[in-house]
């Protein structure tokens, strides 16, 4: 029995390469990420003092923790934050000799958060200017800080959760979807389907719509869950969550119908997991924000569905976006685009079994 296996492993060069080679890449991708992650933030340092502290602040903050700093205006700090270009702004007002710091932070992540924080308060102690320590009337460790977004009470599971409910729903949908499918193929059952007088487009719209189906259900217990079992924090509605995975839902069946082609049996169906679902689940910002990773990884993530569709769940969980926002309409809609891309993939594939 043993020889046999090795035999049929040996003929199956898929399989071989599933167990030889692809943890030997994913292992290598995982260890490339976790030791060249930035860890560099970009903040902004405000002086309304008029005596120069903001840019002896800056140079304090660059030399403590290898941080890029930009003096700029209060109010254009502020956007910068918005619009996601700095992480962090330090405004410094009142006494030039011993003026009063206030931080004003991003909020989304804390891991970062309490990392500016850290660098700031090293700075401050580290920092002499007119003779006199450039720290707030209180201790330094206790600066006062403002939250753009979300609060102190966010944690991080509040910053991992969009991202994990759009991952678990485009992975068991994208499963149940090649597998089923492949399923079909093999039994004869699309076969039969295809000698009727349905179209092609009309098959993938019936199946999108049953598993469909079932991947709103999914999200409705799973958002539900989240908010009433886990007290998850979030800033939007939660209607824009559920319709944000039902379009991600619907991407991940047409690309299990897609992949199903090229899957002679439901083990090779399963093989494109690692293919499909793990890359994504390490570039488009599950486990660590794409701004950390190496630039050159920057057009992969733009290719994969999931970077979006994170950006988007984040986007009105964390920051309370709703429909006259272009953050959500961009990502949404580049969702929403691979969802259509995926059915045409999947109609052309099931135009050329036919022929």
């Amino acid at each position: 029995m043993s020889l046999r296996v090795v035999r049929q492993f040996r003929r199956d060069r898929r399989s071989l390469a599933m167990v030889l080679v692809v943890p030997v890449v994913l292992m290598a991708l995982v260890g490339y990420l976790v030791r060249n992650q930035g860890s560099n933030y970009t903040i902004a340092v405000v002086d309304q003092t008029g005596q120069g502290v903001a840019a002896a602040l800056a140079r304090e903050i660059e030399a403590a923790g290898q941080a890029r700093t930009v003096v700029k205006d209060e109010a254009a700090a502020r956007e910068a934050i918005k619009d996601g270009s700095v992480q962090g702004a330090v405004i410094a007002s009142g006494s030039p000799a011993a003026p009063q710091l206030l931080l004003v932070l991003e909020g989304t992540q804390p891991s970062s958060a309490r990392a500016i924080r850290q660098l700031v308060t090293r700075a401050v102690l580290g920092l002499q200017v007119a003779g006199a320590a450039v720290r707030p009337a209180n201790a330094p460790e206790v600066i006062p800080a403002e939250y753009v977004y979300g609060g102190p009470e966010y944690d991080t599971l509040d910053f991992f959760a969009p991202a994990l409910m759009g991952f678990f729903a485009f992975f068991l949908v994208f499963l149940l979807t090649a597998v089923s499918f492949q399923r079909e193929r093999s039994a004869g059952t699309l076969e039969r389907l295809m000698a009727s007088p349905i179209r092609r487009s009309e098959l993938i719209v019936g199946y999108a719509a049953g598993f469909g189906f079932f991947a709103l259900l999914q999200a409705v217990l799973v958002v539900g869950a989240s908010v009433l079992i886990f007290r998850i924090h979030h800033a939007g509605a939660l209607g824009w969550v559920l319709v944000l995975v039902m379009i991600l839902s619907l991407a991940a069946v047409n690309l299990g119908i897609f992949v199903s082609a090229f899957a002679r049996t439901e083990l090779q169906a399963m093989q494109f997991i690692p293919l499909v679902i793990v890359p994504q689940g390490l570039l488009c910002g599950v486990i660590w924000p794409v701004s950390s990773l190496p630039g050159w990884l920057g057009p992969v993530t733009k290719a994969l569905p999931m970077t979006y569709a994170i950006n988007a769940l984040r986007g009105v969980m964390l920051k309370g976006e709703g429909l006259g926002d272009a953050h959500l309409l961009v990502n949404g809609g580049m969702v929403a685009g691979f969802a259509v891309l995926f059915a045409a993939l999947a109609v052309a594939t099931l135009r050329r079994e036919v022929a």
